[in-house]
């Protein structure tokens, strides 16, 4: 799939968290990609990798504040698993893989993967904003701002094949609270 079939796709099923920041105007899509140079060399350095290490899971309590952290550790733990082209580290915040959203993640992280492609971001991701939304008895819900840097898709030989501008994000992050721990049940993008 092509960074702009990416960016179709995870603007209706939040899957390819990475290029969902697309809006429905596809001149604003059209606008923020920039095309694979055809005369790009075969073997570019890539950038370093931003989000290398794997964001540490804050410590779970069911207080708003933990809540709060939790969320921004899934949105980095997003991330990170798109950096990384592995979805392993964000679906084991989700026990009982009830996040249909996750796992529309992990496909996508997958597929790209699978292409030889890898889809790297400029800088870390910043959050620039969390709060709790909505809590109930076990089920909350954070709100997490954030920006998500250039990200740019490059192929088996490291030719870029396209990117995205850095954007403004918000996400909601749905959990569950288990007895010890929280739990992802769903993620999506939202109006910031």
């Amino acid at each position: 799939m092509s960074i702009r079939g990416s960016l179709a796709a995870a603007t209706v099923l939040v899957s390819a968290l990475p290029l969902s920041g697309c809006s429905d105007d596809s001149s604003a899509t059209e606008s923020s990609e920039t095309p694979a140079s055809p005369t790009a060399s075969a073997s570019p350095d890539l950038p370093d990798d931003a989000m290398s290490t794997e964001p540490a899971r804050p410590k779970d309590k069911k207080t708003p504040e933990s809540a709060v952290e939790f969320g921004r550790h899934v949105v980095e733990s997003v991330w990170y698993a798109n950096q990384q082209g592995d979805a392993s580290s964000l679906m084991a915040l989700d026990d009982d893989e009830s996040c249909t959203n996750c796992a529309s993640i992990q496909d996508s992280i997958e597929e790209t993967a699978a292409k030889g492609h890898r889809q790297l971001l400029a800088s870390d991701v910043e959050i620039t904003g969390a709060t709790l939304l909505d809590r109930s008895t076990d089920t909350w819900v954070a709100g997490i701002a954030f920006t998500r840097p250039k990200l740019t898709e490059y192929d088996e030989a490291g030719k870029s094949v396209g990117s995205v501008g850095p954007e403004d994000l918000f996400m909601e992050i749905g959990m569950q609270w288990r007895g010890s721990h929280w739990e992802i049940f769903n993620l999506r993008y939202a109006e910031n």
